[in-house]
């Protein structure tokens, strides 16, 4: 799992994730996603349930705040944008997401990265 997407951790179609270009192993490039800091769990041998336990949720940094180039990123960024508003805010979060998306993305791939995010997207 590492910080964010580079040209060296570019998404595979074949096999339908992102892969480390130098060792050909799977990589999370979004660990605000699932909530943990970024880290080689599996190439360490380490259990990602352990290291998460007691441990602060991860939180998005500046960089992974700001709006990607990559229709393979959006969703991810989705994520972030949400997860940084309080629940109060969410709805306009939202609005906000959707309009500077909208400057870069078509509708339809904006559609489709909000459902998906809405659908399964946001855990806890």
């Amino acid at each position: 799992m590492v910080d964010q997407p580079g040209p060296r951790y570019r998404l595979d179609g074949q096999v339908g994730h992102r892969i480390d270009a130098e060792s050909g192993v799977a990589v999370c490039v979004h660990p605000f996603r699932v909530g943990m800091a970024p880290g080689a769990y599996a190439s360490s041998g380490l259990d990602p349930r352990l290291a998460a336990e007691g441990g602060a949720v991860f939180t998005p940094t500046a960089d992974q705040l700001a709006l990607p180039s990559d229709v393979d990123d959006l969703e991810a960024w989705l994520i972030a944008m949400l997860r940084t508003a309080e629940p109060e805010q969410m709805a306009s979060a939202l609005s906000q997401a959707e309009a500077a998306a909208s400057r870069c993305f078509a509708p339809e791939e904006i559609v489709t990265a909000l459902r998906r995010v809405l659908a399964h997207g946001l855990p806890g």
